[in-house]
């Protein structure tokens, strides 16, 4: 048995700096693979993952943010529970969000914004980013003192 077999992807901080083994551990045992923990699915085949991505039928983006770890809002009733997940989709965590939408809501967000998220307008948000960054941390640095934090502007996401 491998160190990996234990190994929880969702909390073990072993992982944070190089999961990149942990994958081709779970790839070489087979593409799809059902982990101990959760109650979830590994899927790390490219192919694999492609056909999990095309079936929006089977597979919702539901949990896209949370995970396996909160629960469901509603006892899953059958086999196929995308009506259930529709009725209940605002009671999943951020499911405003767009990574957390199923077609055809997503296929709309996603054409809204596909004009923004060229190449060379995603080049030039992180140049701003990096300037608004800079501006901010010499800003704070200067009135504050390079130990405080205290009156940094927050325009950037924490993360």
């Amino acid at each position: 048995m491998s160190d990996y077999d234990s190994i929880d992807f969702f909390t073990d901080p072993s992982l944070v700096p190089d999961p990149y083994p942990y994958f081709d551990y779970l790839r070489s045992r087979n593409p799809v693979l059902r982990l101990p923990h959760h109650g979830v699915v590994a899927v790390t085949g490219y192919e694999e993952a492609a056909a999990v991505y095309k079936d929006t039928d089977s597979f919702s983006n539901c949990v896209a943010l949370g995970g396996p770890f909160p629960p469901l809002p509603f006892e899953p009733a059958g086999d196929d529970i995308n009506a259930q997940i529709d009725q209940h989709r605002e009671k999943f965590p951020m499911y405003e969000h767009m990574v957390t939408m199923d077609p055809p809501d997503h296929t709309r967000a996603r054409s809204l914004l596909s004009r923004l998220l060229t190449p060379s307008r995603l080049k030039q948000n992180e140049e701003f980013m990096w300037r608004l960054a800079t501006a901010s941390s010499t800003s704070s640095w200067a009135t504050a003192g390079a130990s405080s934090s205290a009156n940094t502007p927050n325009p950037l996401p924490p993360w």
